[in-house]
């Protein structure tokens, strides 16, 4: 933009000066003066206060800041009503305003004697801008239009540019909101499904170790610690009471060693017979025993692989027979002698009362052994008899510790001949020898299992047999239990027997079976 000295006047011979009358169109005002109408580039509209004012310009619109009369005699005659004259070197220009808008304009000589109500000299005024007009060349012009419209375009651009990132962000959030709304809805779904499967879990394993935390030998340990001096006559454990009688020479130390006790609560001392320097004391009372807590894993899919795993680790009976026989093994390796065994069978569980006789050190090792194999102890009863200690014993395993498996057998494989059954009435009858032609017509039947391993020609002719368990019946006749995961079938071989369904053991201490005409070979 060019800068414009301040007294610098733009010569007032370079253009006409229109005043627009009310009522009267800008393009009447021009015609009138120039009925051939200037060029548009010539013409410059002013607006002073609501009145417009037209600038004709002799020349092309010059480009910059220009200083004129009209403008500057308005700037300073605001609401004023009379006549103006504007020095301007020789000349001067006359103006006639009403409440601040020109009316009419004039060129008159500086020495006109015609009355004026007030003089201005722009050379003695501070020229302003707001006493110029800037006069912008078409170029300018257009290139601001262009400007304008590429910053318009660009603006528009940015904004649609801005809606379509925030579409896309929105649809990016909705997308995220929708996959994490199917992700909750999936873990809750599987946090519903591990609930169920850890509650189900859970009340397996309680079922499983419902006396785990009190296990009877601690507690009867815990009890015989808080003794002094004194000899056990008997003591019976049922779940978490007992009942004890003892002889002791401090009956009342006793009871205050039970008192002091952590893990006995309640004790009362029912009764003291005196005699012969050892009162017989009876006490009664109930066992607290330490709870054994481990860690437990925060997850819920962690808690329940725990329960599991805990399950697994204790030891389960494919059958009742070969607990039994668990449990008589155990009696026989710590010296205990058996009274005798009963089983009675609940709606979820069998409890078998097993009563064993031994001296106080066999017997505490047993019931200590068979607690630490998994076996669970429900009671004990416990009578000292000189040197003979008699233990009865009530032990509780879960229907559920014993897999279940399929008991029915073929009849074609399972069912003996009739011969074969006489034996064990005591009484065995041969068949008579059939015919030569008979003979002749049958199938020779391999070598039984005895005499196979005898001679050293085994030959396996069968699939492999998993070893089940053992039995011994009262004939003192030891039969082994089979079961063929083909088939899934049971067996029931007689072990050291001849003929049909029969088993020996060889050299490699594996099992050698023979069951119809087939040779079998039974691991474990």
């Amino acid at each position: 933009m060019t800068v414009v000295k301040k007294e610098t006047f733009y010569p007032r011979s370079k253009y006409t000066l229109l005043i627009v009358k009310r009522g009267e169109s800008l393009e009447e005002c021009i015609r009138k003066e120039y009925p051939l109408s200037p060029a548009k580039e010539k013409v410059y509209r002013l607006k002073l206060r609501g009145k417009s004012v037209c600038l004709i310009f002799n020349e092309g619109v010059p480009f910059g800041c220009i200083p004129l009369g009209i403008k500057y005699a308005a700037n300073r005659c605001r609401n004023f009503t009379g006549t103006v004259m504007l020095k301007r070197g020789d000349s001067g220009e006359r103006f006639v305003f009403e409440k601040g808008i020109p009316i009419s304009a004039g060129i008159v000589q500086k020495n006109d004697s015609t009355r004026y109500d007030r003089y201005l000299d722009p050379l003695k005024d501070d020229v302003k801008n707001r006493d110029c007009i800037n006069i912008i060349s078409r170029r300018t012009m257009l290139a601001r239009a262009v400007a304008a419209a590429v910053l318009f375009v660009s603006v528009l651009f940015i904004l649609f540019m801005g809606k379509r990132s925030d579409i896309k962000r929105m649809n990016l959030m909705r997308e995220q909101e929708k996959v994490r709304a199917e992700a909750e809805k999936k873990r809750l779904a599987m946090d519903e499904r591990l609930s169920s499967e850890l509650e189900s879990v859970r009340a397996e394993y309680e079922k499983y170790f419902h006396s785990e935390n009190c296990r009877i030998y601690e507690m009867l340990s815990s009890f015989l610690k808080s003794l002094k001096k004194s000899r056990v006559q008997s003591i019976s454990v049922d779940g978490r009471k007992f009942m004890a009688v003892i002889k002791s020479p401090l009956p009342t130390d006793c009871l205050s060693g039970l008192e002091r006790n952590p893990f006995v609560k309640n004790v009362l001392m029912d009764r003291i017979s005196h005699g012969g320097g050892n009162d017989t004391v009876s006490f009664s009372g109930e066992f607290s025993p330490a709870v054994r807590r481990e860690e437990m894993p925060v997850s819920k899919a962690e808690q329940i692989a725990w329960y599991r795993k805990k399950m697994a680790e204790k030891k389960k009976y494919a059958t009742y027979s070969e607990y039994a026989s668990s449990l008589r093994d155990k009696a026989g390796k710590y010296g205990c002698k058996e009274e005798y065994m009963q089983v009675k069978e609940t709606s979820d569980s069998i409890v078998t009362e097993y009563s064993v006789q031994g001296s106080a050190l066999k017997i505490l090792s047993f019931l200590k052994a068979i607690e630490d194999d998994g076996f669970t102890l429900e009671s004990i009863f416990i009578k000292n008899d000189k040197s003979l200690v008699t233990s009865r014993i009530n032990l509780s395993e879960s229907l559920l510790s014993f897999t279940e498996g399929k008991r029915e057998m073929l009849a074609s494989e399972q069912n003996l001949s009739p011969s074969e059954l006489s034996g064990f009435f005591g009484h065995r009858e041969v068949n008579s020898v059939p015919s030569a032609g008979k003979a002749s017509s049958r199938k020779a039947l391999p070598t039984p299992a005895k005499e196979a391993v005898r001679s050293g020609e085994v030959k396996i002719t069968g699939s492999t047999l998993v070893f089940v368990g053992k039995t011994r019946t009262s004939e003192n006749r030891e039969y082994v239990f089979v079961k063929d995961g083909k088939q899934d079938a049971l067996y029931k071989v007689l072990l050291n027997g001849d003929g049909n369904f029969s088993c020996v053991q060889d050299g490699n201490g594996s099992f050698v079976a023979y069951i119809n005409g087939k040779t079998y070979r039974i691991v474990k």
